[in-house]
C-alpha cells in the first residue's frame, strides 16, 4: 500500500482513511497484476463486517492511482505503541489484544474461501485509543 490520507465523507459526514495503492514501486510488466489484484482485495474487504476490521466505505480509481475509503481509527499502530513504552506491557492487556487478533483471524479463516493475512506485523495492527 502506498499513501494514507485523512479525509471527510461529506455525505456521511464521518472521517476516513483514504488508502493509495503504491505502484510506483511495481515494475511496468506487473503492474496490470497489481491492479487486478487491487480490485480482488477490495471485492474481498467489501463483503467483511467485524467489530475488529476496519469497515471498507468505498474504492475507486482517478488518473491510474486506486484508492481504498475506510473507516478511520483513532489510534495508533501497536508497533507505535511498542515503540514508546518502556518495558512489557501489563500481561492482561497484552492478552486483551490477543484474544482481539484470534477472534478476527478465526472470522477470516471462517469466510468461503478462506482469507489469509498475510502481512501480520505490529506496524499493520491498528489500535483505537479505547485498546480495541
Amino acid at each position: 500500500m502506498g499513501a494514507v490520507y485523512l479525509a471527510k465523507d461529506i455525505r456521511r459526514h464521518a472521517v476516513c482513511a483514504i488508502k493509495e495503492m503504491g505502484l510506483s514501486q511495481v515494475p511496468a510488466a506487473e503492474r496490470e497484476q497489481a491492479i487486478d489484484n487491487f480490485k480482488t482485495e477490495a471485492k474481498i474487504l467489501w463483503g467483511l463486517s467485524h467489530r475488529n476490521l476496519p469497515t471498507l466505505m468505498g474504492f475507486f480509481s482517478e488518473n491510474q492511482r486506486y484508492f481504498l475509503v475506510m473507516e478511520y481509527i483513532d489510534g495508533r499502530t501497536l508497533e507505535d505503541l511498542l515503540e514508546l513504552n518502556r518495558g512489557p506491557f501489563p500481561e492482561r492487556r497484552v492478552l486483551g489484544w490477543a484474544r482481539q487478533l484470534c477472534d478476527v483471524l478465526e472470522y477470516l479463516h471462517s469466510q468461503n474461501p478462506a482469507i489469509i493475512f498475510r502481512d501480520m506485523k505490529p506496524g499493520n495492527i491498528m489500535l483505537s485509543r479505547d485498546g480495541q
